[in-house]
């Protein structure tokens, strides 16, 4: 199963900022490309 999210740069730059728990959880995970390059 795949869950996703979408949020817009800004958006994502200030959960980044802030620390937001689910934002830094993606971040440090594993990544698996599913179309396209790092």
């Amino acid at each position: 199963m795949i869950n996703y999210a979408f949020f817009m740069p800004e958006e994502m730059a200030e959960r980044t900022a802030a620390d937001d728990p689910s934002v830094a959880n993606v971040l440090k995970g594993p990544k698996v490309m599913l179309i396209g390059t790092d």
